[in-house]
């Protein structure tokens, strides 16, 4: 028994200084769930040792990275990769209507050329894709790998990814020397494509996180964030509480993972408030983007804004009408099941961090003016909430 220890313990040492920085498909998979906003990401694509199993399911030991995004019905999508070129290595992107590792996960293979050769021998591809206006709303990822021939393994294949929503039509951008690869145009998600979150995590980009973490008081803000403090990482800077009433608990507090909302008083709804009056008539997208779990909820009644966490906002269209009060734009998430008559409210899972983006421009009629911003929560006792952060994100039509 001991000789046979020893024997497994040698190959698994052997095995190690072989593969360096490798690690089995088994372990826990991290997704990075991409903004919107066209920037440049850094990526790392992690080599993995398949299995037997693994590569007979179209997979292979090589480098890999899991790019993820929401999908929704209609929408065009633009993906950007770039990296370093290196004759021995080859490089793939496929979209999957669901988790990739899911045996039932259909793939699609994104065209590789032509390509376009950026400076310090780079390439830089960038495809164009539809979801069909009949697939569910849902996850999409994005599956990067590379496969060297003859080549000392490395630690990582280091890139970068952009992703942006809408597309820019490649007839705007005439003279950039930007060359499209047509996706798919009518591309279907699962039905039920998402995955217990025990089975992978999904995170921001790293250098986004970093950015998002120096988001205090006088040191910067994410481009185009109408919103001011949108991390509470200085506090209650910008913000104003939605009641004045002394006699009764704020229903709010800050921690570790942002502002908190708890009911503590029966029916009593708390939160906080930012006044923008901000013109947006000129956005070619205006993403509202929210953070949060909910801990714990109880019985809820009416259908809008009677859960653990909702948003207001009160805006002005082009007319100059106001949608403001009972008119407002709201969205609201629950983890219980959801009533029939509720298109405002969103279902989630209970103790899940989840990140939700919408784009207020095609709300009808899109907003001119924003006036206000608000978030609370609150309803019966025993609620309880956690918003990381909360951000309302204004791109203009020439931006990139």
């Amino acid at each position: 028994m001991m000789r046979r220890a020893l024997k497994i313990t040698i190959l698994l040492v052997v095995f190690t200084v072989l593969s360096m920085a490798a690690v089995a498909w088994a372990e826990v998979f991290t997704a990075v769930r991409l903004p919107y906003d066209g920037g440049w990401y850094r990526g790392e694509a992690i080599y993995r040792v398949a299995t037997a199993l693994e590569r007979s399911n179209r997979f292979e030991s090589g480098y890999y990275a899991i790019y993820a995004a929401t999908g929704r019905p209609g929408t065009t999508y633009s993906f950007g990769l770039r990296f370093e070129d290196e004759l021995n290595r080859k490089v793939k992107v496929t979209l999957y209507d669901r988790w990739p590792l899911d045996a039932a996960a259909k793939p699609y293979d994104l065209p590789m050329g032509p390509v376009l050769k950026g400076q310090k021998n780079t390439l830089r591809y960038r495809w164009r894709f539809r979801l069909s206006p009949r697939s569910p709303e849902g996850d999409l990822f994005i599956l990067v790998e590379a496969h060297t021939r003859g080549e000392l393994r490395r630690a990582a294949f280091r890139h970068r990814v952009q992703l942006l929503s809408p597309a820019v039509e490649p007839k705007d951008l005439l003279g950039r020397g930007v060359t499209y690869l047509r996706g798919p145009q009518n591309f279907m998600l699962a039905a039920e494509n998402q995955t217990d979150g025990e089975i992978y995590q999904v995170l921001i980009p790293a250098d986004e996180a970093y950015r998002r973490r120096m988001l205090v008081a006088g040191q910067g803000q994410i481009p185009g964030d109408l919103i001011r403090n949108g991390d509470f990482q200085a506090g209650l800077l910008h913000w104003q509480r939605m009641t004045r009433d002394e006699t009764r608990s704020s229903g709010f507090s800050l921690g570790p993972n942002g502002l908190r909302l708890q009911s503590k008083e029966e029916d009593f709804r708390a939160g906080l408030y930012q006044k923008l009056y901000a013109d947006v008539r000129d956005a070619r997208s205006l993403w509202l983007e929210i953070g949060f779990r909910i801990l714990a909820e109880t019985a809820g009644g009416a259908c809008d804004t009677d859960t653990p966490v909702f948003v207001t906002i009160c805006y002005e269209d082009r007319q100059g009408k106001a949608h403001c009060a009972d008119r407002a734009f709201r969205r609201a998430w629950t983890t219980l099941p959801l009533r029939a008559g509720c298109p405002e409210k969103k279902r989630v899972r209970k103790g899940r961090w989840e990140y939700l983006t919408e784009d207020l421009t095609r709300l009808s009629p899109p907003p001119a003016i924003i006036r206000t911003l608000s978030i609370a929560g609150g309803g019966p006792i025993g609620r309880d909430a956690e918003i990381r952060e909360i951000h309302l994100v204004k791109r203009g039509g020439d931006e990139w």
